[in-house]
């Protein structure tokens, strides 16, 4: 398994409690068997260490994918700002979220068929652009969450 394969995250190699931080930047959503790879990093995490998840919410750049004709439902099943505390907390002790919204704007076709032919998701959308009378502006909609594992019991 190669690191860059978003499976990686669900086999890590490295020991227990090697690590007192771990960030997860917006991959998470495309990682199958999330539960296991969530496990993987809390594993890896010393007793208090700190997990950073980055994503972005299901309505991230709606405006601008739906007028290209993609179907952004499968969003609702992956990792996400609106799904992505609940999930957490499934392996960790403490969650706090943050979000950022903000709009982007394309000024023309040509800003839109750069910045969606930039991913292999989008790629294959290069070819709907549609004609801009006027600039598109998206909502962007990124969500922060640290977590921490809960600390070792030291009651004796």
């Amino acid at each position: 398994m190669r690191a860059d394969d978003p499976a990686y995250v669900r086999e890590l190699a490295f020991r227990d409690a090697e690590y007192d931080a771990v960030v997860a930047a917006w991959m998470l959503y495309h990682v199958p068997d999330l539960d296991r790879a969530l496990g993987e990093c809390a594993r890896v995490l010393r007793p208090g260490g700190t997990f950073v998840a980055v994503t972005n919410g299901a309505d991230d750049l709606a405006e601008l994918w739906e007028s290209l004709g993609r179907d952004l439902s499968v969003r609702l099943f992956t990792f996400r700002s609106e799904n992505g505390e609940a999930t957490l907390r499934r392996h960790f002790a403490d969650v706090v979220r943050r979000d950022v919204a903000a709009g982007v704007r394309f000024d023309d076709e040509e800003a839109v068929r750069t910045y969606v032919g930039s991913s292999a998701l989008g790629a294959g959308f290069v070819d709907n652009v549609p004609t801009l009378e006027e600039p598109l502006v998206a909502r962007k909609h990124v969500s922060v969450f640290v977590a921490t594992k809960a600390r070792a019991d030291t009651a004796g």
